[in-house]
């Protein structure tokens, strides 16, 4: 996961207690005049009734045998039927250039009112195919390397002018321990966790810089992952272009105030199915 964080630094460059054993303790008879009449069932490995009666003289009278009493079966219930788990269906890091207005339309949901919004400039090369599906045969996903397939960046302004950005990237890789999830490679700085969102696992990064506070989320796919990112502000040395596109307008603006996201809005960005052209 340290690789996402540098992904998204690069980007802005651009049981119950157990049954006590059966059985009833019998009253002994003693010189009081008292009857007590129980049964008890007790045998290892087999249930077995014993109908016991207590016989007691009373004083003038006769001997009444006590009526046996037996003790109830007990109920058995039956476990319920074993079930197979499912495996869990992981998507394939697949999308056209087109599925950007998706993207953006989704991000652009979760903007809070009071905020400016446009695209991120990305230009393209004059023979890219925004419908291409990708990877595909004649473009297939880099090895030891990652190739962005759909993204989608808005850049957010408050009134004074103050600038940061949201975007999602669909990554494509044929190295998958290249954007695989998890913590044990964030440095200390950096905070992680791993959550399951509507049963999708999406791990988030919080970090801080020169140019404020950023959140990514990483939604691990088949051959690659979805990564949301919110940042605070552009860096200012921002060289890195989505895609295999260029940024037409380099000018950096101040950070905003606060970033206007949570963790909670990221992670449940990731986990959308909506994110994705394929789901």
């Amino acid at each position: 996961m340290n690789e996402v964080r540098e992904i998204c630094e690069r980007m802005l460059d651009t049981p119950p207690p157990p049954l006590r054993d059966s059985g009833d303790v019998l009253a002994a008879a003693r010189r009081s005049v008292r009857r007590r009449r129980q049964a008890t069932a007790a045998s290892a490995g087999a249930l077995t009734v014993v109908a016991v009666a207590v016989t007691l003289t009373l004083q003038g009278g006769s001997a009444v045998p006590a009526p046996p009493v037996a003790a109830p079966a007990p109920t058995t219930v039956a476990p319920p039927p074993a079930t197979k788990a499912q495996p869990q269906h992981t998507p394939r890091a697949r999308a056209a250039g087109t599925h950007a207005t998706q993207l953006r339309r989704q991000l652009l949901a979760t903007v809070p009112a009071g905020y400016a919004t446009r695209d991120f400039p990305v230009n393209y090369d004059t023979d890219f195919d925004p419908t291409a599906v990708l990877p595909n045969r004649a473009v297939p996903a880099p090895e030891n390397g990652i190739m962005s397939v759909a993204f989608a960046g808005i850049l957010l302004s408050d009134s004074r002018g103050r600038e940061g950005l949201l975007s999602a990237n669909i990554w494509a890789t044929a190295s998958p321990d290249l954007l695989a999830g998890g913590c044990a490679a964030e440095p200390p700085s950096t905070h992680c966790e791993v959550r399951t969102v509507d049963g999708v696992r999406v791990t988030l990064t919080t970090w801080q810089d020169g140019s404020g506070r950023h959140i990514s989320a990483s939604r691990p796919l088949d051959g690659g992952a979805l990564v949301v990112a919110a940042a605070q502000g552009l860096r200012s040395d921002e060289t890195q272009a989505p895609l295999d596109g260029t940024r037409g307008n380099s000018r950096i603006k101040p950070s905003l105030t606060t970033l206007p996201f949570t963790m909670d809005q990221i992670a449940a960005l990731a986990a959308n199915p909506a994110m994705l052209q394929f789901p």
